[in-house]
C-alpha cells in the first residue's frame, strides 16, 4: 500500500469560526489511509487546538509580526518551506487570506501543489 499524501493545511488562526470550524471538519473526516494531515497556523492557541491535538494533529507556528512587508515573511515562507520538504508535502491547502499569500509561496519554493481558498 503507498505511504499516505502529505497535506499541510495553512490557517492564520484556531478560533472558533467558519473557517476555522470547516479546517477542524476537514481534518476529522480524512481518510488517514491516504492522507497525512499537517497544521501550520501563525497564532498559537485557539479553542481547537485540544480537539486538533486529540485527532494527531499538532500545528507548528510560523509567526508573522504586522505587516507582510517585512523581512519576518521572507523568514516565515522559508521555515514554512523547510518543513514542506522535510516531512515530504506534497499538498499545501492554504484557507484565508494570509495563508494563501505564505502557504503558497512557501509551497511554490519547495516544490509542492498548492491550494487557495
Amino acid at each position: 500500500m503507498a505511504e499516505p499524501v502529505g497535506v499541510l493545511h495553512v490557517v492564520d488562526c484556531l478560533n472558533v469560526g467558519g473557517t476555522e470550524r470547516q479546517l477542524f471538519e476537514l481534518v476529522r473526516r480524512l481518510d488517514r489511509a491516504r492522507y497525512r494531515p499537517l497544521l501550520a497556523c501563525f497564532k498559537p492557541g485557539g479553542e481547537l487546538l485540544g480537539r486538533l491535538r486529540a485527532l494527531g494533529v499538532d500545528p507548528v507556528i510560523f509567526p508573522l509580526r504586522g505587516s507582510l512587508a517585512q523581512a519576518n515573511t521572507a523568514l516565515q515562507i522559508t521555515r514554512m518551506a523547510m518543513l514542506i520538504r522535510a516531512e515530504k508535502v506534497r499538498v499545501v491547502h492554504a484557507h484565508d487570506f494570509y495563508s494563501n499569500v505564505i502557504g503558497v509561496a512557501a509551497a511554490s519554493l519547495a516544490g509542492a501543489r498548492s491550494i487557495a481558498s
